[in-house]
């Protein structure tokens, strides 16, 4: 009896999407992958945020009005939805292979033979 390799391969460290039979598990598999890269959001928003501070008046408002105002807290959960798009955006593929070489670097040199001898 053989069996048919090619339905049950699995692609990388997860499974593929299109293969799993409930939209629940395809929902839990996206957010497990983007769960393997969290490191990414984790390090990066902090620039993203401090250059929106840098380069914009977005939080000097919070400066010169009552903490009651409208609009503070429009800006408020503006920020939010903000935090959110950008926490998804850092956790995307494209984002990864651009920044993995500075927070994941090889450390295979480090272990080479001719590192070694030294």
């Amino acid at each position: 009896m053989v069996k048919n390799k090619k339905s049950t391969r699995r692609v990388g460290r997860y499974g593929r999407e299109r293969d799993q039979t409930t939209f629940k598990a395809r929902v839990y598999l996206r957010l497990a992958k983007w769960g393997s890269r969290t490191l990414y959001p984790f390090v990066l928003h902090i620039a993203v945020f401090m250059l929106l501070a840098k380069y914009t008046d977005w939080y000097e408002i919070t400066w010169h009005k009552a903490g009651g105002n409208w609009e503070v807290t429009a800006r408020f959960l503006l920020t939010l939805l903000l935090s959110v798009a950008t926490v998804v955006l850092l956790s995307l593929k494209p984002t990864v292979g651009a920044f993995r070489w500075l927070l994941e670097p090889s450390l295979g040199v480090l272990y080479s033979p001719e590192v070694q001898r030294y």
